[in-house]
């Protein structure tokens, strides 16, 4: 996997700059395919109010009030995915914040800034990834361990 961060991207009919992406390799997972350039996911559509009728095979996109607000740009280097108790590494960017500290695919976060990660810990939180270049967060191992990330651009 590798990710960039768009100059620009129009989509409809609006122009978003700095739109973060992500890019398969490797021919693993469901954006490995040769008909996927690449994944701007729920970042793009979450800047619209969506209405899909399926009876005429059409959706309707109505812009919310704040589209063009900054997007979250990664700045520590982590793909996670949420299970249970804990936030598991499935990727480590090189170069990134994450790669330096050490941390590796399989590896296990179980707190973030002393807050444990709960069952009910939204599978798809990213918020805490986006601070400003600087600053710190601490995240608690599997084996209880504590490491400090710097906030860094690393691409």
């Amino acid at each position: 996997m590798s990710l960039a961060t768009l100059d620009s991207f129009t989509f409809g009919g609006l122009v978003f700059k700095g739109v973060p992406a992500s890019f398969a390799s490797g021919g693993q997972g469901i954006f490995a395919t040769p008909r996927l350039a690449g994944n701007l996911g729920a970042n793009i559509l979450s800047r619209f109010r969506l209405i899909l009728d399926y009876s005429r095979a059409r959706m309707y996109l109505d812009p919310v009030a704040d589209w063009n607000a900054p997007f979250c740009k990664n700045r520590v280097g982590f793909d996670l995915m949420r299970a249970d108790r804990f936030l598991e590494v499935r990727f480590v960017a090189p170069d990134s914040p994450a790669a330096r500290a050490g941390w590796r695919a399989g590896d296990r976060i179980t707190a973030i800034d002393g807050r444990p990660i709960e069952p009910a810990y939204p599978p798809t939180r990213t918020d805490w990834m986006c601070g400003p270049v600087g600053s710190t967060v601490v995240l608690t191992d599997a084996n209880g361990a504590r490491r400090s990330l710097v906030f860094a651009n690393y691409f």
